[in-house]
């Protein structure tokens, strides 16, 4: 016992003694801080640059490709979002070439049905794939926004106001884009589009899903989806690129906005294909924004 008591008069036992006081009352000074900070600001309401006067029309791309397991499920999503229906336009821009057609056409007329602006445009010349497809989708879109959705994607009811609101509270981005749930048969594995925009970052990869509100304008500034073959899918991959080479801003919303179905055949599960050809047509074409 006395040897015990001898240790606790030790130097390291005082040492320990003191790590642990300094720490817990550093612990408690910052739970003070941020009650003080809280009591500050509680009162204060964040004020955007701008406000509309009436909610800005919002066009849906669906680009849809022989995927006829799942178009009823991202129209019953889509059907769904907390959006005047006034102010929302659906376009299913389908270059099927099974079943899936019929099913787009049949949940299109149901869609309309509920009263929502709904154009099923199918193609049977599939033209720059599905940047064709977005791009032919956009010459009839009616919406001052464009917000694309992949058949493997989910938009969560409040996902579109988020964005808007996003974009809404700064004229100056370019497109605006939020957090994203991975999930497959087994429950959700993931998350996609958590890092703010840095156009630096894409030197590395593509880090924001095509699931993104855009403003028109903005698409058009940069010439709209490249079509390129070399890219390989990779088109959202190379807008962001073209947005970053014109000096356009996008802005990230903390805040879960959709679900992104991770299946066999989806981008984030295929392996072993070569996209250095990708990568060569994309160092080509913004060398500013992907040479390090």
């Amino acid at each position: 016992m006395e040897n015990f008591y001898h240790h606790l008069s030790s130097p390291l036992w005082y040492a320990s003694y003191i790590i642990v006081l300094l720490g817990l009352a550093g612990y408690g000074y910052h739970r003070l801080v941020i009650v003080f900070l809280y009591l500050k600001h509680a009162r204060k309401q964040p004020v955007p640059k701008q406000l509309y006067t009436e909610l800005p029309m919002v066009t849906v791309q669906l680009p849809v490709f022989n995927e006829m397991y799942v178009v009823d499920r991202l129209l019953d999503a889509v059907a769904a979002i907390d959006y005047p229906q006034d102010k929302l336009q659906i376009q299913i821009l389908d270059d099927s070439t099974d079943e899936t057609v019929q099913i787009c056409r049949d949940g299109a007329e149901r869609l309309r049905a509920r009263g929502f602006d709904v154009d099923h445009i199918h193609r049977t010349d599939r033209t720059g794939y599905k940047a064709g497809a977005l791009e032919n989708g956009t010459q009839f879109a009616k919406g001052e926004f464009l917000f694309i959705l992949d058949a493997d994607n989910l938009i969560l009811p409040l996902g579109i106001p988020k964005l808007v609101a996003a974009l809404d509270g700064d004229p100056e981005k370019a497109f605006a884009y939020g957090i994203i749930e991975k999930f497959d048969v087994t429950g959700a594995i993931g998350i996609e589009s958590f890092l703010d925009w840095d156009p630096e970052r894409l030197r590395y990869g593509n880090y924001v899903d095509a699931m993104a509100l855009i403003r028109r304008t903005a698409l058009e500034a940069v010439g709209g989806y490249s079509e390129a073959p070399a890219l390989g899918g990779w088109e959202d991959y190379a807008l962001w690129a073209a947005m970053a080479e014109q000096g356009l801003d996008g802005v990230r919303i903390p805040d879960f906005i959709g679900r992104y179905r991770v299946s066999q055949y989806s981008m984030l599960s295929v392996i072993g294909i070569d996209h250095s050809t990708a990568w060569t047509t994309l160092l080509r074409n913004y060398p500013q924004t992907m040479r390090a």
